[in-house]
């Protein structure tokens, strides 16, 4: 296992208090915590997660790591994953990204699932070859947070880099599920990288959000979702 490392990106909490640091704590031994895992806490001066991963990156390669496994704060990990990276990242024939299923507190899919016809997956557990990711030029800072995953998969998926679904389901709380419980910020800046990303994406997918909005706003105009403005000025490209 020397030759992942592992990164958790803390956000207003100790490592003590994530369950990413806690189940490894489980599953590894106290020298390979200290040697494999890098905890980056960005809690004091916020880089966002894509710099923050990059930093990592740069880390892993410097240490000589093939892998570099994505951990969010509180993503539960357990032995059988851990297994299963064993087994694939010895194996030189391993395809170059490895995923498991991830799944709420209520055992529903999360991750991976199809996105504009990309098998996508959260960022959370994703483990890639250090060379992969060096070859499309680190993780895309234009995405600093939202949407990171999406064109990270897509980016794989137009190099024709495969992907590989372990047999192996992780618990995972999907801290952007309710749109009404997010501050207004963070909201607005998921409509960005919705836009930013549907746009590269080229008309297609433009036109597919554009239409998803309009659904957006539809069902939300039923329930008076505090957030109907914000989604019809996206809209209209306001």
């Amino acid at each position: 296992m020397s030759n992942i490392l592992f990164v958790i990106v803390l956000y207003q909490k100790t490592k003590e208090q994530s369950l990413a640091w806690l189940s490894l704590q489980k599953c590894l031994s106290p020298e390979q915590l200290q040697r494999d895992v890098y905890v980056h806490d960005n809690t004091k001066n916020n880089i966002f997660l894509a710099a923050a991963y990059n930093i990592a990156l740069k880390r892993a390669m410097n240490g000589g790591y093939q892998w570099l496994a994505l951990l969010d704060d509180d993503t539960e990990v357990n032995m059988a994953y851990i297994d299963q990276l064993a087994q694939h990242t010895q194996d030189e024939s391993s395809d170059n990204v490895l995923v498991p299923v991830l799944q709420d507190g209520n055992g529903k899919t999360l991750s991976p699932a199809y996105h504009y016809g990309v098998l996508s997956a959260f960022n959370s557990a994703t483990v890639i070859r250090t060379s992969v990711i060096e070859s499309i030029g680190g993780f895309n800072e234009k995405y600093p947070l939202d949407y990171l995953d999406y064109w990270l998969f897509r980016e794989l998926h137009r190099r024709h880099i495969k992907v590989s679904v372990l047999a192996v389901s992780l618990k995972h709380n999907l801290s952007c599920s309710d749109y009404s419980t997010m501050t207004q910020q963070r909201y607005l800046s998921i409509l960005r990288a919705e836009n930013q990303f549907a746009k590269e994406g080229g008309i297609a997918n433009f036109l597919c959000y554009k239409l998803q909005l309009c659904a957006r706003i539809v069902k939300w105009t039923l329930i008076g979702h505090p957030y109907i403005r914000e989604t019809w000025n996206a809209l209209i490209g306001e």
